[in-house]
Parts: structure tokens; sequence; C-alpha cells
């Protein structure tokens, strides 16, 4: 399984850390409880944030919804609807997706879950063209 990378202290990446988190334009600092976009900060709630590190650590694996009620709300998921859950998530995407109907960092997993890919081009807010300055 591919972990998220954390960057040491000589700003290179390494795997399996639980301090800094960096996928494409995202940091997440989970000791700090700190998000940053493009190196700007940007605000969450509390669960959004339990949410959004969570998924982070794990990035590169699909998270099953019945672990983020346990993980990240801390409760038993005994036939509840995933709705909490998808309304956190879409609160997630509209505060750091440049595009919250085509999201980037936190991907649906159809009747499963969500993920964070391990790896996001990052590509330029004024174009959407991966070639254009090739």
């Amino acid at each position: 399984m591919a972990e998220p990378m954390s960057n040491d202290s000589s700003g290179r990446n390494q795997p399996g850390s639980t301090h800094v988190i960096t996928i494409g334009a995202l940091t997440v600092d989970p000791l700090a409880r700190r998000v940053y976009l493009d190196h700007k900060p940007v605000h969450l709630s509390a669960l959004e944030f339990d949410l959004l590190a969570y998924v982070a650590r794990h990035a590169g694996r699909a998270v099953p919804y019945a672990e983020l009620w346990r993980e990240v709300w801390h409760c038993q998921p005994t036939g509840w609807s995933n709705d909490a859950i998808k309304s956190c998530v879409k609160r997630l995407r509209e505060a750091i997706e440049p595009d919250p109907h085509d999201p980037r960092y936190v991907l649906a997993v159809r009747n499963y879950g969500y993920m964070m890919p391990t790896h996001v081009d990052t590509i330029s807010p004024a174009s959407n063209d991966p070639y254009e300055n090739v």
C-alpha cells in the first residue's frame, strides 16, 4: 500500500510519518491541525479537519464508511445512513477542491467510502490543459 508522503527536516518527502502530509498542492498538518492549499491556509470545522486528516493518513487506500464512523465520528455504524459523512465531504470539497464537482483530493468509492490519492498532478488554475506548457 502506498502511504502519504510527509516532509522530513530536509524538506524531502518520507513515507509513513503522521507529521505534515503533502499531496499535490494540499498540505495537512495533523499535529498543528492546519491545512494549506497552494501555501494558503484553509479554514475547516473540527469534523472536516478530522475527516481530511484521516483520509490523508490513509492515502492510496479506500476507507469504508464504517471505518469513518468509528475513527472520525467515534461511534458504531449500526444501520445508519451515510448522509452525515457525505454532507461533511461536500463541505470539505468546497473548501479544498479547485472544482468540488470534479474532485482531485477526496474521491468517492461508490457504495463503499472515500479515498485520497497518493499523488495529485497540479495544473495551473489558469489552464486545465496539462499539455499546454509542454
